[in-house]
């Protein structure tokens, strides 16, 4: 494993600030903080309420008498120091202040109390909030539950609505959506966020990600990347899901299963060749089970693919604390400099309320996962959604293949009891690589009857032949149930591995919530020889470690698929894309780590390095409280950062950039501007009487640094050789040498 240098987000916890409202009724209580700054909302009297925090209930239902089990959006606002838990209120306390007058005097009505905002329209439980503000108008999104009906099945999708005042939202209708009976999962798209798309080599204006098909594994549930270019219309851009195996062993020592889901991709920030974004971490249980949610930040690539261990930032609180169970899902804000976190806490008994910390970006190693520390080399890639024929690359052993409308490479079995299978005809020999994918996208059948689905790796192109073979079918044929794993050492079963994964095999998905047997697929086998390991993934993400000692990865392999026709008339198992793709363990090519020269000036600080021959351009992060601005300097390798506030300690350092990403930090240096003095300065006095006046001069300090007598002609006067510094402001008063006749007032003269 490799090690990287850079930084890491740190937390200081200031305890728990506000415990749920009576009008959230019999349920949990307070779920997913959002927070959004004051002056991000139009009109909003953001000197006074500077920061505004959204939150909903969590899994309502109808018997909380309080909200009829609808749910809802709840608004606290905080004043002041927020550490203080009396500077934060609910929208309920201040509703009838002053400041909110605006409000109040045009129709429709605003809301006096929370919830303030109820989606009855179509579904009910309106939770898990997201808002962001562009170009004065806030869009805010939500999940109800039953805004879809397929075919009996109802859905929980996640919705926008809008306001322009933060308070009175309108309904907009469905953003996220799918059918579940062709993809994966049930349907269900919510606890989306979203936000500005830091990724270059992700084509939208903004990005969010939602899961897609229900937390529980008997559902099949993943997580989806979507991509927008005005909040209305989402695209899907990668399906993922969360992360387990040795992901799970870096949180606990303990045993037990913690999976990791990536969350904040719009969070994302640059770590050398990858991304740094906050996660979550928790236990693998669902609903309303005490989870032990951590915040977690962790490494990923441009593809991104989890490219390090995870470091906890939030970790759960001591037995019989408020946030004991839970402490993660942050939500995070600015405020007079200092970075603060509100997270979702719970105690043992899964009440939850709020905690509050600070957060500080500090130096740390990270180390690096084996494989991605290159990046990707395909070894072939079918892509069967464009193709206008079946490629020859491709076999087929008894059945049919053909192309369909929709670009779906489909396999025909027509008897009841017959297999099928369709082959790679290129064999890879997996030895050969330090990683190798082999991934199978797009699986599913063309109906809801029971049929046994079988794919793998194969030494052979000959059915139920399954010499050095790594063969994934049901643990119980025809029926929905978790896929296992079988290991073959020649043709001995080295053994079979259950996994947690399900995937759809019979017609009663409609009534119990199980996958749909049509329900396309992404799944994946990731074989790393060196260490006799490979992984299952989903989508992109590593659900399963699987242990491959004693298998033959010197054998050269074929990808096969395939299915058996339990019964009935024909049946087709089709695939869209089939792609095997190698990793090397090579680091990728950033810039050196500059060598850094920071000096400080009057209200700036200047920086400078030695070119680094791999880089393109270089940039300067300065800032306080472990909070960094940064400022591209472009391809100079010196430059100034400017509009800094004198006699304050600022924490700099330097980063060099390529095409690849950017090079470790410089060593941090604390420098502190200071305004420059002057051999000497003189100061030119207007707008006095003439005569002979006494006047006295006062730095900013109150320190004096004139007085005494001097001759106003034609109300002017001038005082010479004055030892003054550049960038400093003066203030002074005169007094005439003839009583009473005196004035005072000589402000604000900057030299």
């Amino acid at each position: 494993m490799a090690i990287i240098s850079g930084l890491k987000r740190t937390a200081t916890k200031l305890g728990q600030l506000k415990a749920s409202p009576q009008s959230m009724g019999t349920n949990n209580g307070v779920f997913l903080p959002k927070s959004i700054k004051g002056y991000d909302i139009p009109n909003w009297p953001s000197q006074i309420w500077h920061t505004v925090i959204l939150t909903s209930t969590d899994h309502d239902d109808a018997s909380n008498t309080a909200t009829g089990g609808n749910g809802g959006l709840w608004l606290l606002a905080i004043k002041g120091d927020p550490a203080l838990s009396a500077n934060w209120q609910y929208w309920d306390d201040i509703s009838g202040n002053a400041e909110f007058a605006y409000l109040f005097s045009a129709e429709p009505a605003t809301p006096t109390s929370n919830p303030i905002f109820v989606d009855t329209a179509v579904g009910y439980q309106t939770e898990t909030f997201d808002v962001i503000n562009v170009g004065g108008t806030l869009t805010l999104t939500y999940h109800n539950s039953g805004n879809n009906n397929y075919n009996g099945f109802e859905t929980q999708n996640t919705v926008r609505a809008t306001s322009t005042d933060g308070i009175n939202y309108t309904r907009q209708g469905i953003i996220l959506d799918y059918n579940p009976r062709y993809l994966a999962g049930d349907g269900h798209t919510g606890y989306f966020n979203f936000g500005v798309n830091p990724f270059p080599n992700i084509p939208y204006s903004y990005i969010g990600n939602s899961i897609f098909g229900g937390g529980a594994d008997e559902r099949n549930g993943g997580r989806m990347l979507w991509g927008s270019n005005d909040l209305i219309v989402w695209d899907r851009v990668h399906k993922y899901d969360t992360n387990a195996g040795r992901l799970s062993d870096s949180i606990t020592t303990g045993g037990e299963d913690y999976i990791i889901g990536l969350t904040m991709f719009h969070a994302a920030v640059r770590e050398g060749a990858y991304w740094r974004i906050p996660v979550v971490a928790k236990l693998r249980v669902f609903g309303t089970s005490m989870n032990k949610v951590h915040a977690v930040e962790i490494l990923i690539d441009d593809n991104l693919n989890v490219v390090s261990e995870p470091k906890i930032y939030i970790g759960l609180g001591s037995s019989s604390t408020f946030d004991e169970g839970s402490a993660g899902n942050t939500t995070e804000f600015m405020h007079e400099g200092v970075l603060y976190g509100v997270y979702d806490a719970s105690d043992s008994s899964n009440i939850h309320s709020f905690g509050l910390v600070t957060i500080v970006n500090e130096p740390t190693s990270w180390t690096l996962l084996n494989p991605r520390l290159s990046v990707p080399s395909t070894i072939y890639d079918y892509d069967l959604r464009t193709a206008e024929s079946v490629p020859s690359d491709i076999s087929v052993v008894n059945g049919t293949l053909s192309t369909v409308e929709d670009g779906r490479l489909e396999l025909a079995v027509s008897n009841g009891g017959e297999s099928g299978r369709l082959y790679t005809d290129i064999y890879v020999t997996p030895s050969d690589y330090n990683t190798v994918d082999f991934v199978f996208d797009g699986l599913r059948t063309n109906s809801s009857d029971p049929v046994t689905r079988v794919f793998g790796l194969y030494s052979n192109q000959v059915i139920n032949s399954n010499i050095d073979a790594l063969n994934v079918v049901p643990t119980i044929s025809n029926q929905h149930s978790p896929l296992q794993i079988q290991v073959f050492n020649n043709s001995a079963v080295l053994r079979n591995e259950v996994t947690t994964m399900h995937i759809g095999f019979e017609r009663s998905w409609l009534d119990d919530k199980e996958e749909s047997p049509q329900a396309e697929q992404t799944i994946a086998l990731r074989l790393i020889p060196a260490q006799n390991i490979g992984y299952l993934l989903h989508g992109s993400s590593e659900v399963e470690t699987l242990d491959l000692s004693g298998y033959n990865f010197d054998t050269p392999v074929v990808m096969g698929m395939g299915m058996t026709n339990s019964a009935g008339a024909v049946k087709t198992f089709g695939m869209s894309r089939i792609t095997a793709t190698s990793y090397a363990n090579v680091e990728i090519a950033v810039p050196a780590a500059p060598a850094m020269t920071a000096t400080a000036g009057n209200t700036e600080i200047a920086f400078s390095c030695p070119t680094i021959a791999e880089a393109t351009g270089y940039k300067a992060f300065v800032g306080r409280n472990g909070v960094y601005n940064e400022s591209d300097l472009g391809d100079s390798n010196t430059g100034t950062v400017t509009g800094l506030t004198n006699d304050i300690e600022f924490t700099v350092f330097m980063r060099a950039y390529n095409e690849e990403g950017e090079s470790a930090p410089t060593a941090t240096q604390v420098v502190t501007p200071i305004a420059t003095a002057t051999s000497t300065a003189n100061i030119t006095i207007t707008g006095i009487p003439k005569g002979d006046h006494y006047i006295y001069l006062n730095d900013d300090t109150h320190t004096q640094i004139h007085s005494g007598l001097v001759t106003f002609a034609a109300e002017a006067a001038t005082i010479t050789a004055l030892p003054l510094l550049v960038g400093a402001r003066y203030y002074g008063y005169w007094k005439g040498s003839n009583t009473p006749t005196d004035g005072s007032g000589i402000t604000g003269i900057t030299v």
